[in-house]
């Protein structure tokens, strides 16, 4: 009898954000298998959800991708990497569909708009550029922030649920927020600031900085709420806009 077959090591399992040249694209066990999905052999059934590799996409020639994102229909995949590339890929072939090219340095930011027609990214550059899907081509770019060579200074991007604002982190020193069809400025928010994003309802914008996190109205650059410290970091808000998460220190928190 041969053989039961070894499982994938779990180092496959994951999908790969920035440790090789590959993505690796697995399927969600609590979302069930996507449509048109190839049949694959199953690692010996145990009471832990199953995670199951079903690609690695090979393109990309820089040491790390550093970014990736779903288009809203999920059937395309962009990522982007050291290699100053962002690259479409098709999810159900795990075929590549187009290579983008334009930036000069990094891309660490790829975002879809919510209709699935252009792709933005933002690099180390300075620059962020919208590029169609369908054409495989740019079609805009904006200069949000002076280049910086320094490890921390990587651009911090967030685009409004209805796709028509984006705002940039200008070197952690402003928030930028720009009209994606006039590719002109609306409003900046002056400050410390390392990270943004937007609710789901996109009436509140989260700007998140080295002495705390402020809630913000885009629209009309009122302060909602303050939230003091030293210590925080990434946030993120719940899909009913409710409640917010935030990455604190602990060690600073003591």
């Amino acid at each position: 009898m041969p053989a039961a077959p070894t499982p994938p090591a779990p180092s496959e399992l994951n999908p790969f954000l920035g440790g090789a040249r590959s993505l690796g694209v697995i399927e969600n066990p609590a979302a069930g298998a996507s449509t048109g999905m190839v049949a694959q052999e199953q690692p010996p059934k145990t009471d832990q959800p199953v995670i199951t590799k079903r690609a690695f996409l090979e393109g990309h020639t820089g040491e790390y991708v550093r970014c990736v994102a779903f288009s809203s229909d999920g059937k395309t995949l962009a990522s982007g990497s050291d290699d100053t590339t962002v690259k479409l890929w098709n999810v159900a072939t795990g075929k590549e569909k187009a290579t983008l090219r334009g930036h000069t340095d990094e891309v660490w930011f790829v975002a879809f708009l919510p209709d699935g027609k252009t792709v933005v990214s933002g690099s180390l550059d300075g620059s962020v550029r919208l590029w169609d899907v369908a054409a495989a081509r740019q079609k805009g770019s904006l200069r949000c922030f002076v280049p910086s060579t320094e490890y921390t200074r990587t651009p911090s991007l967030a685009i409004s649920p209805d796709g028509k604002t984006l705002a940039v982190v200008a070197n952690e020193k402003e928030v930028k927020l720009l009209d994606l069809q006039s590719r002109k400025e609306r409003r900046r928010f002056q400050g410390d600031w390392e990270s943004v994003v937007f609710s789901r309802d996109g009436k509140t914008l989260a700007l998140v900085g080295v002495t705390g996190v402020e809630l913000r109205d885009p629209a009309s650059g009122e302060e909602k709420i303050t939230l003091k410290g030293d210590s925080f970091g990434w946030v993120a808000f719940s899909p009913d806009d409710k409640t917010l998460a935030v990455e604190v220190d602990e060690d600073k928190e003591g």
